[in-house]
């Protein structure tokens, strides 16, 4: 029963395979757990893990026996006649899982949409077939009764009725599948490319194929293969095979007849491509009049290449078919497009099982049961910076009254407000509390959420809301300033880095401790001299009293546990305080109570908020916003990950200690941005008119006569260099830029010119020449190593001497505006209230940044500038940020 046990009797094997225990009679007693599943027995189920194993040599006839163990879990045993332990075969812990089909999930709007993220479509597309001449040749093979000959304009030849084999070039050979069964059609395919193998591999002898019953030699099919192998002498191309089906690829979900038992050409012609045996190409037809007469047509063509591309929506190029679907006088080809477009599926983070991170699942996200309060906002959630105490929850290893909702500090957008809110307004970029944040759509008090500055972006402000908001409270309840000493324990987390420049602000002198090495190192470029260890108390005290030098501390900011509590208390002096942070192994408040000298707090920002909301914005994020927006706050280190796919990543990374900042999850399932709505047409037309305007405005002819003119003036500097330069002082690494200028120092006799002349022929030069005349003087000592070649072009680290060459010179310019023009395009397509974000890769200089930037005023959320040179990044930032 369901409830008890299953066994059976196998057949005794005679043949083992080389095996002691053959798979196929493992698999037979897995089969048997089917007879204990609780579940409807029309569902499939595929195995899914097994606990353990023991695995023995069973002898003579063999005995599967199941039993139920737990709810999703059995129990297997392969027993033979005699049963024994070493003949045993023993599966525990065998777990199943039910094969589904993704269903409807209800969206945000009440509509149904599938959870998979890409589906195939198959859009009509526009193709301009090229006139065939009436006379050209064209092999059709097993046509069902001349249904596709008939609508052929040209001398087509069915290969099943002519009496002799077919001379000169055909333009096209055709496979075309009726009604007959498929396996004959495959028959005759795999003859022809079995003739081919034969042709271009002679003496190699193909796998035979059984024949159907009804077909016969064909003595065409050699003849097929010769001329598929040897291109049509006419246009130099290889003449097309051909797979024509009868409605094997539906263009709509809701379309009737769809012809499975032909879907194996198709699969044998995908094969065949991927291989590199024969280019085969699919066609689709629906038996239509105007289906064939458009087939007769496509099938003489050359190679189908549509105008829109092979990225749909965006027109790179032509793109190359060989899968098409006619249905009448239209011609499908197939794209990957998204299900759904605009209206994403929100979706949730939950606990399946507590007590490890495995358990962590995301799942569809339903309607809210309730209506939103007055005093309520609904928050489309952008970003979520998780919290150790996030970690655990998931484990299961907080104390009862620290539990609560997974999230909590998050940073998104407003979806609705209530009728009493009035600081926030809908569409508003908002961060702060949210409890249970980890999911698309979030509601919380409108008193937990302020306006969210631009100096940050979504993940940014997730990395300061509790840990900011913590340390500004315990900062301020034990009266920190300067000169009062600090103890940071955990500095390099989130928490301590916060606190670090915070304490650093006040001029509060901080003793730090981390554990790894890596963290010591991040600590000391922060500035902090004063560092101990992390990972034993004894030794963090020794550390402590030998920089303290008999001194005591005035405060700790604690998150550790076990003696790190009672260690730093001890450092403490007289009225000192303790602000703890941690969650576990902290002391009760009896215990807390009996240390007279010291006030020890424990500091839980995610429970003191709720309880106490209007003071919390007013006092605590209000104050954050302002001192982010004046630049005093900045956010910390963050360590992305995307919730769809690395959520399990996220916790590990976060519980393993590794990070040295902000582990920040992108809630990306509910929010991916939508695609501009700007016409890659328009844009183009007004780019070619930038374009053409910008090249008007300046003199071609005297441009190519001072650029000529530029490449004298450097030549001359270049063989100025060579004179006399003694190869064997040129450094390594300048060998090959050696090797090309000596061939390319030849002098054609040309007169001497000079910086003026260039300048004469172009002002627009002038930029470059300004460069090439400060630089090539200094030629061969860079050759020589004496001189570095980072000095000349940034003389003291400056890049004011290379700026105008990529800002101002007459080149620079023009791409310059032209990439301003397309940034103007998209801008000017903008809904109201949507805003960019842009990311410039190899931005360099910032030219082209500082023509861009003020375009995207009051229409970009954030702009990522990115260069793999760490200076042209700083610079940057003191220019842009």
């Amino acid at each position: 029963g369901a409830d008890g046990g299953a066994a059976a009797r196998l057949r005794r094997r005679r043949c083992l395979g080389g095996t002691q225990v053959h798979p196929a009679d493992l698999d037979g007693a897995l089969q048997l757990t089917a007879l204990l599943a609780k579940s409807a027995g029309s569902e499939t189920r595929l195995p899914f893990s097994i606990g353990e194993a023991s695995l023995g040599v069973p002898r003579g006839g063999l005995w599967p026996v199941a039993t139920r163990t737990a709810a999703d879990a059995q129990c297997v045993w392969l027993l033979g006649e005699q049963p024994s332990s070493a003949g045993t075969v023993r599966l525990g812990d065998f777990e199943t899982k039910a094969l589904t089909a993704p269903g409807p999930v209800a969206s945000k709007s009440g509509a149904k949409v599938r959870s998979w993220r890409y589906a195939c479509a198959w859009p009509s597309v526009r193709c301009d077939l090229q006139d065939t001449p009436p006379d050209v040749k064209l092999l059709v093979l097993d046509d069902l009764g001349g249904l596709l000959t008939s609508s052929l304009p040209t001398s087509a030849e069915h290969a099943e009725t002519s009496p002799e084999p077919l001379e000169g070039n055909w333009k096209a050979v055709v496979l075309a599948a009726g009604a007959s069964l498929v396996t004959e059609q495959l028959d005759v395919l795999h003859r022809l490319l079995s003739a081919l193998q034969e042709l271009r591999h002679p003496g190699c002898t193909p796998p035979s194929t059984p024949r159907s019953r009804n077909s016969a030699p064909n003595p065409f099919i050699a003849a097929g293969a010769s001329s598929l192998h040897e291109p049509a002498p006419s246009d130099g191309m290889p003449i097309p095979l051909w797979v024509c089906t009868l409605g094997v690829q539906p263009i709509l979900l809701s379309e009737p007849n769809v012809r499975c038992t032909h879907s194996a050409a198709w699969g044998l012609s995908r094969a065949c491509r991927r291989e590199g045996v024969l280019s085969l190409h699919c066609l689709d037809l629906d038996a239509t009049a105007d289906s064939l007469s458009l087939a007769a047509r496509v099938v003489l063509q050359p190679s189908i290449q549509p105008a829109e591309g092979s990225v749909r929506g965006l027109r790179v190029g032509p793109s190359l078919e060989n899968e098409m679907v006619l249905r009448r006088d239209n011609l499908h080809i197939a794209r990957l497009v998204s299900p759904f477009e605009l209206d994403r599926v929100p979706a949730r983070l939950t606990i399946a099982r507590k007590g490890a991170i495995t358990g962590l699942r995301l799942e569809p996200q339903g309607e809210f049961e309730s209506e939103l309060l007055s005093s309520e906002v609904e928050v489309e959630v952008r970003a979520v910076g998780l919290n150790f105490r996030d970690v655990l929850i998931v484990l299961g290893a907080l104390p009862e009254r620290f539990m609560a909702e997974l999230g909590s500090d998050c940073a998104g957008t407003v979806q609705a407000a209530g009728s009493s809110v009035r600081h926030i307004l809908r569409r508003t970029p908002c961060f702060g509390l949210a409890s249970g944040c980890l999911a698309a759509y979030a509601r919380t008090d409108a008193r937990m959420q302020v306006a969210k500055p631009a100096a940050l972006s979504f993940e940014g402000a997730t990395t300061l809301i509790s840990t900011w908001c913590t340390v500004h409270v315990g900062f301020e309840r034990i009266s920190l300033r300067g000169r009062r000493r600090l103890l940071l324990h955990a500095a390099a987390g989130g928490v301590g880095l916060t606190a670090l420049e915070y304490a650093q602000w006040l001029c509060a002198p901080a003793l730090c401790t981390a554990g790894a090495p890596h963290k010591h190192r991040l600590l000391r470029r922060q500035g902090v001299a004063l560092m101990a260890s992390s990972r034993d108390a004894a030794a963090s005290t020794l550390g402590a009293q030998r920089y303290l030098c008999g001194l005591r501390l005035h405060a700790v900011l604690n998150s550790l546990s076990a003696d790190f509590i009672s260690a730093a208390c001890a450092l403490l002096g007289e009225r000192g305080r303790f602000e703890e942070i941690g969650k576990r192994g902290i002391w009760s408040q009896g215990r807390a109570g009996a240390i007279r000298h010291v006030a020890y707090d424990v500091r839980d920002m995610s429970a003191e908020a709720p309880m106490n909301p209007e003071w919390f914005q007013r006092s605590v994020l209000r104050v954050l916003a302002q001192r982010a927006s004046a630049e005093v706050v900045h956010s910390l280190p963050v360590y992305e990950f995307d919730i769809v796919h690395r959520v399990q990543d996220a916790f590990r990374f976060l519980a393993n200690g590794k990070n040295t900042g902000k582990v920040v999850l992108r809630m990306s399932c509910a929010h991916v941005a939508p695609a501009l709505q700007l016409g890659f047409g328009a844009l183009r037309s007004r780019l070619d008119a930038s374009a053409g305007a910008a090249a008007a405005a300046i003199d071609l002819d005297r441009l190519a006569d001072a650029l000529s003119l530029l490449d004298r003036l450097c030549r001359q500097f270049v063989r100025e260099a060579l004179k006399g330069l003694d190869p064997t002082t040129v450094v390594k690494w300048h060998h090959k830029l050696l090797l090309q200028w000596c061939a390319g120092a030849r002098d054609g006799g040309e007169g001497q010119v000079d910086g003026a002349a260039v300048e004469r022929a172009h002002a627009g030069v002038a930029p470059e020449v300004a460069l090439a005349s400060r630089c090539g003087p200094h030629l061969r000592a860079a050759l020589q190593g004496t001189t570095a070649y980072q000095e000349l072009l940034f003389p003291g680290g400056s890049m004011d001497a290379v700026l105008p060459v990529y800002q101002d010179a007459v080149v620079a310019n023009f791409y310059n505006g032209v990439v301003l023009a397309a940034v103007e395009a998209v801008v000017a397509g903008l809904e109201d209230g949507r805003q960019l974000c842009v990311l410039e890769v190899g931005a360099g200089t910032g030219g082209t940044a500082a023509m861009v930037l003020p375009a995207l005023q009051n229409a970009c959320a954030q702009y990522l500038f990115t260069d793999v040179s760490e200076v042209f990044l700083l610079q940057a930032q003191q220019r842009f940020a």
